[in-house]
């Protein structure tokens, strides 16, 4: 594959409809949101919970998935009183809520390889995230500056990162997170596309 002929485009993004309100500082919210499958790296973030330096914290993981990772996480719930879970479907407006009652948005991926719905969702509530350096996820994050990257498979990192976003706290990151949901609004990325497009027309063309 000819890496100059690779366009990564994100997914559009439009603010939230309602007014975004910012999080309990003195009791701030870790969010892991979306399917719970094999590559999202639960695992990962279970074992950097015990390394968060916080001590009033929240930790919601909300979806549904694979049910052996749903009784992992009901397992480790058993054990953590800061764990919250809210497994299976979430509708829209639950959604909504869960997000803007996060101080930070985690993404731990261990394999992934497009953009992420989550973290759309996130920017459109205007949350910082975490998330792991891969696909176009950790590319996104690093270049829009809306959070922090570690390594895959990194528990410790990710602790640190959580960490680091929490004492930074969601107004730290509010600037940044604006002109990012402006860069990847509908318009902005439809104009993105259809220059991608008329490049490759005009390749076909003259071949």
């Amino acid at each position: 594959m000819v890496r100059e002929r690779v366009h990564v485009a994100p997914i559009p993004t439009s603010p939230q409809p309602r007014e975004t309100r910012v999080p309990d500082a003195e009791c701030p919210t870790v969010l892991l949101f979306g399917s719970l499958r094999a590559n999202k790296g639960i695992d990962d973030f279970l074992r950097a919970l015990p390394l968060l330096t916080e001590p009033s914290l929240r930790v919601v993981v909300a979806g549904g998935g694979e049910r052996e990772i749903e009784s992992r996480l009901r397992a480790h719930q058993a054990m953590d009183p800061r764990l919250e879970l809210e497994l299976g479907q979430v509708d829209d407006h639950r959604k909504w809520e869960l997000f803007e009652s996060a101080s930070c948005v985690v993404l731990p991926y261990t394999s992934f390889h497009s953009q992420s719905g989550v973290l759309a969702d996130a920017y459109s509530a205007s949350r910082p995230l975490v998330v792991t350096d891969v696909g176009a996820i950790g590319p996104t994050v690093r270049d829009d500056q809306t959070g922090e990257v570690v390594p895959p498979s990194d528990p410790a990192a990710l602790a640190a990162a959580i960490d680091k976003v929490l004492r930074a706290g969601v107004p730290a990151y509010a600037d940044r997170l604006a002109a990012a949901v402006v860069r990847h609004e509908p318009r902005a990325v439809g104009a993105v596309l259809r220059e991608v497009y008329e490049t490759a027309a005009r390749g076909r063309s003259t071949s």
